[in-house]
């Protein structure tokens, strides 16, 4: 009989498929050298992918959990493909329910943290692959208690403020937050680990783009939460977002609307409206409303906010000093005309 050992010095083409689930396993459990590791997680890989009956005896003979070891510990070493095969075994294996059971019951998320929180160490790669599971647990709410427990959020967070941007893979990571803010727990982690400054960090960067628009949706979305607008407001949300208004609402960019949705989710709690005056809100958007060069689905947005701020004793004064009745009968006549 031949030993896993002498399996892997037959490292051809031929010899993907030639180790049992079992022999692999055994090597994975053991001590050796990091070659050895990444061999074997790379074969175990093609055969979870060239034949799903494999999946659940990878769980039920310890394969799965050996391979959360071996990243654990980092038993590949510096091989940053050894690395990420074992990733993309999780990923495999947590296509099917018995599999998902297992990542979320055990130590799977936890190491799949460790590899954002260490993404140098592990590779770039490594760690995209871990991103793209956490994207696809976050459109669960069954899985937020693990994603939680395994300190994936903060994990996910400090790979975002680390990443230098042009990738993709600090994109799906904040798609992943997107996803989980609709939790007042995750929200609750997200302004104690800095995410508010963080996200405005990106959102208010010169350079445009897929990061900078992302930042945004999250702000936006956090923006909708009763119990950050405040916060958001005390940290400055108010001046990057309108930034962005300024920059981009005379060409019609996706970036200035997902501002001004934002301003308008801030704008709506009473708290919030007399601040927002001090820091020109009813002076820009009147000024938008009137340019007459602003796209209609941006200036709806505008009115919007304008509105939203008469609602309040404080600033029905700052308003009409500022001209907003004059530009309201304007823009009435302009409606009735079109009409």
């Amino acid at each position: 009989a031949t030993c896993p050992e002498d399996q892997i010095e037959r490292r051809g083409f031929e010899g993907w498929f030639q180790m049992s689930v079992s022999e692999i396993g055994s090597i994975l459990q053991g001590s050796g050298d990091p070659e050895d590791f990444s061999f074997a997680l790379n074969n175990l890989h093609r055969l979870l992918e060239s034949d799903a009956s494999t999946q659940g005896e990878c769980i039920a003979m310890g394969a799965a959990d050996a391979t959360v070891a071996a990243l654990e510990r980092r038993k590949c070493g510096t091989l940053a493909e050894g690395h990420l095969a074992a990733v993309k075994i999780m990923r495999t294996l947590m296509r099917n329910p018995e599999g998902l059971r297992w990542m979320v019951q055990g130590r799977a998320v936890q190491a799949l943290s460790g590899v954002l929180r260490s993404s140098d160490d592990y590779g770039q790669s490594a760690a995209q692959e871990a991103v793209i599971v956490f994207l696809t647990l976050s459109a669960s709410r069954a899985n937020e208690e693990a994603l939680l427990r395994s300190g994936a959020v903060e994990a996910m967070l400090e790979f975002v403020k680390g990443a230098q941007g042009g990738g993709q893979a600090d994109v799906l990571a904040m798609k992943v937050l997107m996803n989980l803010s609709s939790s007042a727990s995750v929200r609750t982690l997200l302004v104690g680990s800095g995410g508010i400054e963080t996200l405005l960090a990106i959102a208010g960067a010169d350079e445009s783009g897929e990061r900078q628009t992302q930042a945004l949706k999250n702000l936006m979305n956090l923006a909708a939460s009763m119990d950050l607008k405040v916060e958001m407001l005390d940290r400055g949300a108010v001046q990057v977002l309108m930034r962005s208004i300024q920059a981009g609402t005379a060409q019609g960019t996706e970036e200035s609307l997902l501002a001004l949705k934002a301003v308008m989710n801030l704008v709506c709690h009473q708290d919030t409206k007399v601040p927002m005056v001090g820091q020109g809100v009813i002076e820009a958007m009147l000024s938008l409303c009137s340019s007459g060069e602003v796209p209609p689905e941006h200036q709806v947005q505008c009115v919007r906010i304008l509105m939203s701020m008469a609602t309040h004793r404080d600033t029905k004064l700052p308003m009409v000093e500022r001209g907003a009745a004059d530009i309201a009968v304007a823009l009435a006549r302009q409606a009735l005309g079109q009409g």
